[in-house]
């Protein structure tokens, strides 16, 4: 499996064809550094020459742009660094579909195949232009509402005649800085939605599932780790999103309930968008479920029918009952098989599968809370109710 990936993209080839030969980790400071280099450093530059790095105001100054600063230097690294790590951690995933014997060997080569083509589509150069269109058509229509209904991105406008413009600051942000993050962002969504076109064509595969698994999944239980590795994903998308609430608290005056709405919807979505692509097994497990049941009502039934309560009342060890003896001591055993499988579950994960995703999601919007609510007043309401 070593020949796929989910990390690699265009701009590593672009890296290796100009000569760039190093190694994993300072290919990716190297990837970092470019990034930051082209995103935020020529913002400072061209700020501090158009005099809005800092105008004596949280309006209108680069620097107290804190959408800008949580985008720039902290997202935009995560996303970068998490590529490797979350790819190598997905593909041990895929791996261990072999390695626990749950591909029938006759299947093997049809299971590569199905990685093969679906990777394969993200590193197609098409892929990236597709994506490019969107995100510059994005950051376009942000940009329209930013400036028609917010002071937010004030630092990248100026005025001439009572007209707004785009100064040279916000040409360099709408051109080059946003659309950059915008499309590492779409990068993993489209990985999500591979991973989950994956893990669609391996649930139709004969697969070897065991009703007596610990996992109450049919041996499929490893999967639930991989809802937790994208964690840093959703820690670098919440970090912009903070950002840009603590922008329209501080310089338009938003009261955070008036975020409740969108921040609801916004976890509702993290929680279904990276659990979904494990609801294509949710059918194979149901069928196999019931499939088992059957088969041991039909076993147990079986057992019934040989022993009455009158045959165990006048039971002899000795004598012409002990075969009956033998039935009745496989009860217990029947009795255990059948609830192991009644207990199946018909999702390859639970609730607290979600607990990391959805903490590292939350994690930041902790920040734009302490811009209404201080620590002082937070800790002072958390002793008031614990006493």
């Amino acid at each position: 499996m070593d020949e796929f990936s989910f990390g690699k993209s265009n701009f590593d080839r672009i890296l290796r064809k100009i000569g760039l030969k190093l190694s994993e980790k300072k290919e990716l400071k190297v990837k970092v550094l470019i990034a930051v280099g082209l995103c935020w450093l020529p913002l400072v530059i061209l700020s501090l020459i158009h005099g809005n790095f800092w105008t004596g105001s949280i309006e209108g100054s680069f620097i107290t742009s804190a959408e800008a600063q949580t985008r720039f230097l902290i997202s935009l690294p995560i996303l970068i660094l998490a590529e490797p790590l979350v790819g190598g951690r997905l593909i041990k995933t895929l791996v261990q579909f072999l390695d626990s014997g749950l591909i029938p060997k006759n299947q093997v080569e049809e299971f590569k195949s199905i990685v093969k083509k679906k990777t394969n589509f993200l590193q197609n150069p098409w892929t990236d232009i597709f994506l490019l269109v969107i995100c510059y058509i994005q950051v376009g229509s942000i940009l329209f509402f930013e400036a028609q209904y917010t002071s937010v991105a004030a630092w990248q406008f100026g005025e001439s005649n009572g007209e707004a413009f785009l100064n040279i600051v916000g040409k360099w942000a709408v051109i080059v800085s946003r659309p950059i993050t915008l499309f590492l962002i779409y990068r993993w969504i489209l990985r999500v939605l591979v991973w989950g076109r994956i893990l669609a064509g391996i649930a139709k595969l004969n697969l070897y599932l065991s009703p007596f698994h610990a996992d109450k999944a049919g041996g499929l239980g490893f999967l639930a780790f991989s809802i937790s590795y994208f964690s840093p994903v959703c820690f670098a998308i919440s970090v912009s999103i903070a950002g840009n609430m603590a922008d329209l608290m501080l310089v338009d005056g938003m009261k955070l309930i008036e975020f409740r709405l969108i921040l609801l919807g916004y976890l509702l979505f993290i929680a279904g968008f990276f659990t979904y692509p494990l609801f294509v097994f949710s059918k194979i497990l149901l069928d196999f479920k019931e499939k088992c049941i059957f088969e041991l009502y039909d076993g147990i039934q079986h057992v019934y029918n040989k022993v009455d309560l009158k045959t165990l009342h006048n039971r002899n060890p000795e004598g012409e009952n002990a075969e009956d003896i033998s039935y009745v001591a496989s009860f217990a055993d029947f009795n255990a098989v059948l609830e192991n499988v009644m207990n199946m579950r018909l999702l390859p994960f639970q609730i607290r599968d979600l607990l990391p995703l959805m903490v590292l999601t939350l994690v930041p919007f902790l920040f734009v809370i302490l811009i209404e609510i201080p620590v002082s007043e937070i800790i002072s309401r958390l002793i008031n109710t614990l006493f």
